[in-house]
């Protein structure tokens, strides 16, 4: 994997996300596939390789929850009429625990607290690709930022942790072990792209394509 790419400092990256923004902001389609094309493109194997020892294929359980949640249980339909950050944070929490209530039926354990997020929140990029236009300019404001090896490592020198923690040079998606440390990260995120004037969701576009 490419190594991921590290900002020194809050300026640098905020300058970035805005510079960024401005060319990959403008160019978002309507993604029209179908749904499981859609959802098998936002998670990639890389992800599902840190899930070792299952008793059923990770993937299949996933994709499978995730057409099931979004689209047979109404969950997308429900999305289109979120109007505040408040309110998507609930519909994203409730999403998250239906997860992991069919992960631990389906796997006999517990998905560990930062995947139970990263994993729906490579869904919702794509997911928010889906929306009418209208609905997408709406909604993509609300996001949050998948956490993982390329996010965390990208940050880490321009945030601060709960209890005088730092992201490790080695943060996984699994360094994100509790719901203050993940709330933390989110809000900090959020403030430095309000800053860039930019989603927080542009970060996760930078991060990524930097390494990659």
């Amino acid at each position: 994997m490419p190594t991921p790419k590290t900002w020194n400092n809050a300026e640098s990256l905020i300058s970035d996300l805005r510079n960024d923004w401005k060319v990959r902001g403008s160019n978002i389609e309507v993604n029209d596939q179908d749904w499981p094309t859609c959802i098998k493109g936002a998670v990639g194997r890389n992800t599902f390789r840190a899930f070792q020892k299952m008793p059923d294929k990770p993937s299949s359980v996933f994709r499978e929850w995730a057409y099931d949640a979004l689209v047979k249980q109404g969950r997308f339909e429900r999305l289109k009429s979120i109007q505040t950050q408040q309110d998507y944070d609930r519909w994203l929490d409730q999403l998250v625990s239906d997860l992991r209530i069919r992960w631990k039926a389906k796997m006999n354990r517990d998905m560990p607290f930062g995947p139970s997020y990263k994993l729906p929140n490579l869904v919702m990029k794509v997911v928010c690709e889906r929306l009418a236009v209208s609905d997408r300019q709406r909604i993509m404001p609300f996001l949050h930022v998948p956490l993982d090896s390329y996010t965390l490592s990208g940050i880490r020198k321009c945030v601060a942790l709960p209890n005088g923690r730092e992201i490790p040079k080695t943060a996984t998606m699994k360094f994100i072990d509790n719901p203050a440390t993940y709330a933390s990260v989110q809000q900090q995120i959020r403030g430095l792209a309000s800053r860039a004037g930019v989603p927080a969701i542009a970060y996760d576009h930078l991060a990524w394509d930097r390494g990659h």
